[in-house]
């Protein structure tokens, strides 16, 4: 029979070895969300450099700026928020 100090320790070990797993899955999931959210944001910036690549190539004005710049602006602000959340999940930065 082991003695009650290295019981405590072996537990202590065991809910130590969870609470890293829980841990690990957890960030797993937001680098994932954030693969996702990186992936969005790359298309989209993507579809505005086409449009004015278009537009330099015939000359011609884009059919919408306004629209353009409220997508761009909107990148911005999804790119921001992708940093905060990066942060948050490394412990970086507290909200």
């Amino acid at each position: 029979m082991a003695d009650p100090a290295s019981e405590l320790g072996f537990l202590v070990s065991v809910v130590g070895f969870l609470i890293t797993i829980i841990v690990v899955l957890r960030s797993k999931s937001a680098a994932e969300k954030t693969g996702e959210a990186v992936a969005e944001v790359r298309q989209k910036l993507s579809e505005i450099e086409s449009i004015v690549e278009k537009a330099l190539a015939t000359r011609e004005a884009p059919t919408a700026p306004p629209s353009l710049n409220r997508i761009a602006a909107e990148q911005g602000d999804k790119l921001n928020d992708i940093v905060i959340a990066v942060q948050q999940t490394i412990g970086g930065a507290k909200a």
